[in-house]
């Protein structure tokens, strides 16, 4: 009987996660901010703020993110290994805009993420989108506990389940969210792609 569960509870998680993610594909995608210098062509991929599905460790978890972009580095035509994401607090449209940790799960504090050699941009998206992350790192994800008694040290999940709440009753609730780590756009870009 525990066996027939577990693959019942198998089956859930697939079926789930391809229902929650199939509404959302990325497509017909357009780069929001491209830099070209030196050789190297920097593109940046927004994904809007508001609710966003993400699985933790086959869970969903509706949650208001901030700005997201995807940035992908091109060295003389052939795409970095090196892939980042990072968040904003609004719409990026400069050099000297702030960006921030992105607040999500399997995301390094440096902004890169481990996937796989995917290149190719709305692949790489869709894939990060349908992922189910397992990275228990709280170091990105943002203090929600700030006078609810949820101070760090949390798990991933204890602080997904309040923003999943907070989210239900405001939409726009990554406006109020702490982003960590900010540094202007330039200063990461010249960190990360030399240029």
């Amino acid at each position: 009987m525990k066996n027939l569960m577990a693959q019942i509870g198998t089956i859930w998680h697939y079926s789930a996660q391809l229902f929650f993610n199939m509404k959302q594909p990325v497509k017909n995608l357009q780069a929001d901010f491209t830099i070209h210098r030196n050789g190297i062509t920097i593109t940046l991929f927004e994904h809007k703020p508001g609710p966003k599905t993400i699985f933790f460790e086959g869970e969903p978890y509706n949650i208001s993110l901030p700005y997201i972009y995807f940035v992908f580095v091109r060295k003389n035509g052939k795409t970095s290994k090196y892939k980042y994401v990072v968040a904003a607090k609004n719409k990026i449209s400069s050099l000297d805009h702030m960006i921030y940790a992105a607040p999500l799960p399997n995301v390094f504090s440096d902004g890169s993420i481990c996937m796989s050699s995917v290149n190719d941009p709305e692949k790489y998206i869709n894939r990060f989108w349908n992922s189910s992350f397992t990275f228990d790192e709280v170091d990105n994800l943002v203090n929600l506990g700030i006078g609810r008694g949820l101070e760090y040290p949390q798990s991933p999940r204890s602080i997904l389940r309040v923003w999943v709440d907070e989210t239900k009753n405001n939409p726009d609730y990554w406006k109020k969210i702490k982003l960590k780590k900010a540094i202007p756009l330039e200063t990461f870009l010249k960190c990360k792609a030399g240029t």
